[in-house]
């Protein structure tokens, strides 16, 4: 092992035993991104829904990639812009809204008839099973935290914010939740970016998403709260997402004036590097944790090709990284 290698691995354990320290005083708080929900076998994502989209508009289902790139949110936009110029509503004066509309149509087709299993959402259940996970982020549109707490919690054991009038007609709820004992806590889902379910909430396009960052509302109120006085965990998303970039923004340009003592924790998938972690901890002030530690079994999880093995993998090191930080509080899932 040579001396970066080694460093890397020093730093590791110390991330992980602030991570337990931090879960331990309840003042861990899990950001949930798109790649959290591709632990479970056959789920759409985030460019499976481009593809989708794309069979919409011509036959080849990479037609929107090779146009527009990666940039999914381009795309959803390019999408709505085409369906209703072949419906001919472009003229419309609630034009905007008609194509949401057609996004949130097909959001509801892949999303609507997904059905909770709990020997394949194993990652979903260790999350809400843990007690001092009571408060959760997302920027996610599917249900799936939903589904999960409606079979494995008792009763409507859950609460969740997708809209201003919600919080705010909630705040009551929202506090007297925070003050109660863990065990009697409800979940409180807080999704930044909306429900498929509601098409107005939606942060589809590239439109929706600089419309999002040039407004202010009560959800980045308790957001912004929320990352000054607690540690956040951020799970499932890369680093070349717009969206982990922007709020890992908005939260350092918050604590450059404040000065907190408070820590923000990232998991990564990607091969185990000091370069890439020293440079996000120094410039950037993000613990980033490697779901796999061990070089030799990154390189044995990057060999396979069988997308289903692949992803009960990340699933099953999903599920044993929550069991760590939890000091071992979940209860052995199914395989």
């Amino acid at each position: 092992m040579d001396n970066d290698q080694q460093k890397l691995k020093n730093e590791q354990a110390e991330i992980l035993k602030n991570m337990k320290s931090s879960y331990k005083k309840e003042r861990l708080i899990p950001f949930v991104g798109a790649g959290f929900s591709k632990n479970i076998i056959g789920y759409p994502d985030w460019d499976g829904f481009v593809r989708r989209l794309s069979r919409k508009i011509d036959k080849n289902q990479n037609f929107l990639k090779n146009l527009l790139g990666s940039n999914n949110l381009q795309s959803v936009e390019y999408f709505m812009i085409r369906t209703l110029i072949k419906n001919e509503r472009m003229n419309d004066k609630d034009w905007y809204d008609t194509g949401k509309n057609y996004v949130k149509e097909e959001l509801n087709d892949l999303f609507k008839r997904k059905k909770f299993n709990k020997d394949t959402w194993q990652a979903q259940v260790a999350l809400i099973s843990l007690k001092n996970f009571s408060l959760i982020y997302t920027t996610n549109w599917d249900d799936t935290l939903e589904k999960t707490c409606k079979e494995i919690l008792s009763g409507t054991r859950y609460i969740l914010y997708y809209t201003i009038a919600q919080l705010e007609n909630l705040k009551e709820k929202y506090d007297e939740n925070i003050r109660a004992n863990k065990d009697a806590r409800m979940k409180l889902i807080i999704k930044l970016h909306g429900d498929y379910s509601d098409a107005k909430t939606i942060i589809a396009s590239e439109y929706d998403y600089y419309h999002r960052m040039n407004t202010f509302n009560a959800l980045d109120t308790v957001f912004q709260n929320d990352s000054l006085l607690n540690d956040f965990l951020f799970l499932g998303f890369s680093f070349n997402d717009v969206n982990i970039n922007y709020l890992l923004y908005q939260i350092n340009y918050m604590r450059e004036s404040v000065k907190p003592t408070n820590k923000v924790y990232l998991l990564s998938i990607l091969k185990p590097d000091y370069s890439y972690y020293q440079l996000f901890k120094d410039h950037k002030h993000i613990n980033v944790f490697y779901l796999f530690e061990d070089l030799n079994e990154y390189n044995v999880f990057s060999s396979i090709r069988n997308k289903r093995e692949k992803t009960i993998k990340l699933r099953d090191k999903t599920v044993e990284f929550l069991n760590k930080i939890s000091n071992n509080e979940l209860k052995p899932l199914a395989n």
